[in-house]
């Protein structure tokens, strides 16, 4: 399960936001596109293939929809639910996530670059832009990522697994994106990147339904 709830956050991470209605489209390490579209609290993410996952800033409820098998997995079954949260014990590690200067504008948005670390260790390096933050759905798409990954944190930490100090470093800097600006590029410590936004499209207006489970889908739980 540790190993499925870091892929998803990964994930998650990677791929940018839309709402009502805003579409951002990112590139990824292995040069595949991925695009997020935002409604409300609505979070629709897809990249390769038909399927694509549904997030709902609000309740929490995360789905991966399969139209090909016409299956929906739910993938916060298993997790606490939001009001256990603050009772999971946090890992302490001398964490940094600091400012090292300026940024280049990444798709119309001007950028500062910042260091992430932990026991002073490189674990990556992020060019945030609080432009992109004026626009209310990032905000609903941040508060959103960063209640998910609390969760799965706290799963994990409920069977009594840790995390390693980069991990824990990464959790913390997702705290800090709703002030210090939306991931426009994300690097490792070797200097791979691992996501860039290539575009952030406003004002759109979505088919109806973009957002809904087609009907007759069979809800799967992963343990199935």
């Amino acid at each position: 399960m540790r190993q499925r709830l870091l892929l998803l956050t990964a994930l998650l991470l990677a791929i940018p936001w839309a709402a009502a209605d805003t579409v951002i489209e990112s590139r990824q390490r292995d040069g595949a596109l991925t695009e997020t579209a935002i409604s409300g609290d609505w979070i629709r993410m897809a990249g390769r293939g038909s399927g694509y996952l549904l997030l709902n800033a609000a309740s929490g409820e995360f789905l991966a929809v399969f139209p090909a098998a016409r299956e929906v997995l739910d993938l916060a079954y298993d997790l606490p639910p939001l009001g256990v949260l603050e009772q999971a014990p946090e890992q302490r590690h001398a964490l940094r996530l600091y400012r090292v200067g300026e940024g280049p504008v990444i798709a119309g948005h001007p950028t500062e670059h910042y260091r992430l670390s932990a026991n002073g260790m490189i674990c990556a390096e992020y060019w945030l832009s609080t432009k992109a933050l004026e626009l209310p759905e990032i905000a609903n798409y941040l508060n959103g990522y960063r209640s998910f990954h609390r969760r799965q944190r706290a799963a994990l930490q409920l069977q009594g697994l840790t995390y390693s100090a980069c991990e824990d470093a990464e959790h913390y800097a997702s705290g800090q994106f709703r002030t210090l600006g939306l991931p426009m590029r994300i690097r490792n410590a070797d200097g791979e990147t691992l996501h860039e936004v290539s575009g952030i499209y406003t004002g759109l207006r979505l088919p109806a339904g973009y957002f809904d489970v087609p009907d007759g889908y069979r809800r799967v739980s992963p343990n199935q």
